[in-house]
């Protein structure tokens, strides 16, 4: 994955003086691979589903880096998600996690629990469903470790912005196209910024050849 940070400041000291400063860094990185699997049910204009991910620290991470996009910990993401349907193209989408957090070994920090939600609305047109996405994540019990030098450190950040969809035929394959663009904010203990997302979804029982 790649990933960017800018960061600003300004510091003001006696007399008023300030001193500015900025600096960016940009990197493409490999971040840890996730497996997972689900359970899913629905009848009607509902469908629900249960969900557990697990983060393996196998990705390219360096303590000394600023920028990592690996996270270097295990760690387990229980889910619970449900989806609504309307006759007239209407479709909303609801989920509420919590991701249980083990310890970096190369900082001795453990990130706390933390609860995160999930939800979107969108309209279908055509082969596409436009609307708009967003989650709210609390950080719900402190950080730890002897890395943790700040205590606690909860943190929280909400985002909302635009979601795309797109699902149809690409060649002979059946393939699901998902573009979201989340604009952070009310962040704390959490650097704020834009979170762009790209999915591409196929079932590989259905490729076909020639």
């Amino acid at each position: 994955g790649w990933k960017s940070i800018d960061v600003s400041a300004t510091l003001t000291g006696p007399g008023g003086r300030t001193l500015n400063g900025e600096r960016s860094w940009n990197d493409t990185l490999l971040g840890d691979p996730v497996v997972g699997g689900g359970l899913g049910w629905g009848g009607g204009p509902w469908f629900a589903s249960a969900n557990l991910l697990v983060n393996v620290p196998a990705g390219d991470y360096s303590a000394e880096r600023t920028v990592n996009i690996a996270f270097n910990r295990w760690a387990a993401d229980l889910s619970l998600a449900t989806t609504w349907m309307g006759p007239d193209g209407w479709q909303s989408d609801f989920a509420v996690g919590l991701t249980v957090n083990g310890e970096n070994p190369a900082t001795d920090y453990r990130t706390g629990n933390e609860l995160h939600f999930e939800a979107a609305a969108a309209k279908q047109i055509g082969a596409w469903n436009l609307g708009l996405a967003g989650y709210y994540y609390q950080q719900v019990t402190g950080d730890s470790g002897d890395g943790a030098v700040l205590g606690d450190f909860k943190g929280r950040v909400a985002a909302v912005g635009p979601a795309a969809t797109w699902a149809g035929l690409w060649g002979r394959q059946t393939v699901s196209l998902d573009a979201r663009w989340l604009h952070e904010f009310d962040a704390r203990n959490r650097v704020e910024g834009d979170a762009i997302f790209f999915n591409l979804t196929f079932p590989l029982g259905a490729v076909k050849g020639g």
